[in-house]
């Protein structure tokens, strides 16, 4: 597939940088040694790649993007920490508490979700 992606940019006076390409082999056992080659060099594989903010790992699971999704969400909230002293009804406190709580419990793996 690579040869064959290659060869259409020759068609069309492209190059495929080899210093700048990556591959990443998804395989669910985990790390494969599968080399790449383009016009005899060898593509580094990388372990992990973000691609549309969305983190892609060689074991094809989504945790380290997930946790990654929840860092982002734990640092909004507490760029927004001032709301929970500000003028707002305890109910709603509790529900933003309740939310950030929830999914905490659920990725660390102490709810029975």
């Amino acid at each position: 597939m690579i040869t064959k992606l290659n060869n259409v940019c020759k068609e069309y006076g492209m190059d495929i940088n080899v210093k700048k390409t990556k591959a990443l082999v998804i395989n669910k056992s985990g790390h494969i040694n599968c080399p790449i080659m383009i016009n005899g060099s060898v593509l580094e594989l990388v372990s992990q790649y973000k691609y549309l903010g969305s983190w892609i790992t060689e074991d094809g699971k989504c945790e380290l993007d997930v946790k990654s999704r929840i860092g982002m969400a734990k640092d909004s909230f507490w760029k927004h920490k001032e709301l929970l002293w500000n003028n707002i009804c305890l109910k709603v406190k509790t529900r933003i508490l309740d939310c950030y709580a929830t999914s905490f419990l659920y990725m660390s793996g102490m709810s029975t979700f």
